[in-house]
């Protein structure tokens, strides 16, 4: 192989035999535990491409790995996992409860909080035909 090793871009000493060593030291496809050492250079280079803010999707399609495999190795090493996109943010569970406890309708929580109905239905732990059942706290008959 020669041009840059895929580990570490440093320059391959010769055309491709095996057990060519680039700069790093690594022997690409000679034995499992050089297998375990390439991962270990991905998943520095996974780490620091989540650390500096990259998008998981543009992760896991530069290193070739699924978008749940850069989640997991960025948990192993303890960082903090992003927030999906979809999910709840910034409001208060116990203010939405307590409002909704104060007789307050969905869509006015909604309104009050700066949130979409769906988020406020999330926070009371009722699915959209659970909340249209319900008045007052008190589930109507069918």
């Amino acid at each position: 192989m020669t041009g840059p090793c895929p580990a570490c871009g440093g320059v391959l000493p010769s055309a491709g035999r095996t057990g060519d060593v680039c700069g790093c030291g690594l022997h690409w496809g000679d034995t499992p535990a050089v297998g375990r050492a390439a991962r270990r250079v991905r998943d520095a280079g996974i780490v620091a491409d989540y650390r500096r803010g990259d998008p998981v999707e543009r992760i896991a399609a530069r290193h070739g790995v699924s978008r749940g495999r850069v989640s997991q190795i960025a948990a192993t090493v303890g960082i903090p996992l992003r927030r999906p996109q979809n999910a709840p943010k910034g409001v208060d569970a116990a203010r939405v409860i307590a409002d909704r406890r104060h007789g307050l309708k969905i869509r006015q929580i909604a309104e009050r909080h700066g949130v979409t109905e769906s988020t406020v239905r999330h926070h009371l732990g009722l699915t959209r035909r659970a909340a249209a059942a319900r008045v007052g706290g008190v589930r109507r008959g069918r």
